[in-house]
């Protein structure tokens, strides 16, 4: 009984450990990543691991890092909408060929 209750902590502690390693640091809550290691590390073991567990990282679905200052997308992309605005002016490729245009559909050849 003793042989189990042991391999059930180490296997708790490990677990929490490898998840805290692997877990990208904007789904950390609380503390660091480092600070987390050393509390299931250092402090009490099998109480570490499960405040990692309970109370160490994000629940649900992940959440991507802040992309602020960096378009997902080039027609979210302000700049791109500028040059290609200004490129369909001048009667550049970036429509065709076709110029401004009337907006009223292909040009009959």
């Amino acid at each position: 009984m003793r042989f189990l209750l042991a391999v059930v902590i180490l296997t708790l502690v490990v677990y929490a450990l490898v998840d805290c390693v692997r877990t990208r640091s904007y789904d950390i809550k609380v503390m660091p990543k480092a600070v987390w290691v050393l509390v299931i590390l250092v402090g009490f073991p099998p109480l570490g691991a499960l405040a990692w567990l309970l109370a160490g990282r994000q629940r649900g679905p992940a959440q991507p890092p802040d992309r602020r200052g960096r378009p997902i997308a080039p027609d979210d992309d302000p700049d791109f909408l500028w040059n290609l605005e200004q490129q369909r002016r001048r009667g550049g490729s970036g429509g065709g060929g076709q110029g401004t245009g009337s907006g009223t559909g292909p040009t009959p050849a």
